[in-house]
């Protein structure tokens, strides 16, 4: 969700304006990985700078899921 100038106004809504893709990544929570995991977010060039809530899905099948959401920051530093 977003831009939005700043994280109380980002925290007060509940629009969608920007889909961004993630890599999937399946692992097996009974069998330790080989590797650290890392989920990897392309965001389009032409994102427009300010703050973001990314919310996240992770479905565990058999209508199992569960989720979280973080506050990013996209611009210049």
């Amino acid at each position: 969700m977003g831009p939005y100038s700043d994280v109380t106004t980002l925290k007060r809504a509940s629009r969608v304006t920007h889909a961004v893709q993630g890599s999937i990544i399946t692992s097996d929570d009974r069998t330790a990985p080989a590797t650290d995991q890392v989920t990897t977010l392309l965001l389009p060039a032409d994102l427009p700078h300010g703050y973001y809530r990314l919310n996240l899905k992770w479905d565990f099948g058999g209508g199992n899921s569960a989720g979280a959401s973080s506050i990013v920051s996209v611009g210049t530093q």
